[in-house]
This record gives structure tokens, sequence and C-alpha cells, in this order.
């Protein structure tokens, strides 16, 4: 569950660049859990 998880992120920042990367994986790291 973490590549797909973590290949999510990558795939969202490269869509918004200006999204910071920290809370955004925090938020979807608490959606997860």
């Amino acid at each position: 569950m973490q590549a797909p998880f973590k290949k999510g992120i990558a795939y969202l920042l490269k869509q918004n660049p200006h999204i910071p990367y920290v809370p955004v994986f925090m938020q979807g790291l608490g959606y997860c859990l």
C-alpha cells in the first residue's frame, strides 16, 4: 500500500507543483490511517 500511495503523492506534486510536500503528505497519511 506504501508504493501506490507514494506514487499518488508524486503524481499530485507533478500536477500541482505549488503545493508544499509536507502538508500534502501528512494529510494523505492521515487519510490512510
